[in-house]
């Protein structure tokens, strides 16, 4: 408990240092499909112990995966500490924001803790988990697209993936390497990590991918 209060005692300072203004708390339904529960700076730094450690709370029944399951007409979510990122793409000072992933509390739609305990039981027998992740998209009603290995460096969309990897990186997300260019098939793959946090990684590829595609107005859609 000691070595979390100090990650969120790091938060809080960065935080402040940073003048962050937004808080993204992201979750994933079974589905892989990412959502979000914003919340202001104030409560992760003031209301430490309501919001870090007993949680905040979620309507589950206005989520599709959730809204059939009778357990999950309120869900909490628990911020993961150790997954807290700075968004490198927002640079308006009202727009300053931080994204945590987090678990679901007691919940069977736990997805993300399942991983984690399912990595726990590999280390407890001595074996480490490593996994290789990759995101492939394509850029949708694109006639700029380029064919495989044909790389233009004035190209739109080599600029867009360009700007992906770039904000990736600056998020201390490490990339193995990247292939911009090809027609629809646009792919980061990421350097292998421990399976839960490979995980969180791709997961967070896949949101900055789309937060910029919508800052960019194009269109995408994922191939993997």
């Amino acid at each position: 408990m000691r070595i979390i209060e100090e990650q969120i005692e790091n938060i809080k300072k960065v935080l402040k240092e940073e003048k962050i203004k937004n808080i993204y708390l992201n979750f994933v339904d079974i589905s892989g499909n990412i959502f979000t529960k914003m919340v202001g700076v104030e409560e992760l730094i003031r209301n430490t112990h309501v919001s870090w450690f007993d949680g905040i709370s979620l309507n589950g029944s206005l989520i599709k995966d959730f809204s059939l399951d009778s357990e999950s007409d309120w869900l909490v979510l628990m911020p993961d500490p150790y997954s807290f990122r700075i968004l490198p793409f927002l640079k308006d000072e009202n727009q300053k924001s931080a994204m945590i992933f987090c678990d679901i509390k007691n919940h069977h739609f736990n997805t993300r803790g399942m991983l984690k305990n399912a990595v726990q039981e590999f280390l407890d027998m001595g074996i480490t988990p490593m996994i290789g992740t990759q995101s492939i998209y394509a850029i949708e009603n694109d006639f700029n697209n380029q064919n495989f290995y044909q790389t233009f460096a004035t190209n739109t969309n080599t600029i867009f993936h360009n700007n992906v990897v770039n904000f990736l990186l600056q998020a201390g997300i490490e990339i193995e390497y990247y292939m911009p260019y090809g027609k629809e098939h646009q792919r980061i793959d990421l350097v292998p990590d421990i399976a839960n946090i490979a995980a969180d990684k791709l997961f967070t590829t896949r949101w900055f991918i789309q937060n910029l595609a919508i800052q960019n107005d194009k269109q995408i859609s994922f191939k993997n």
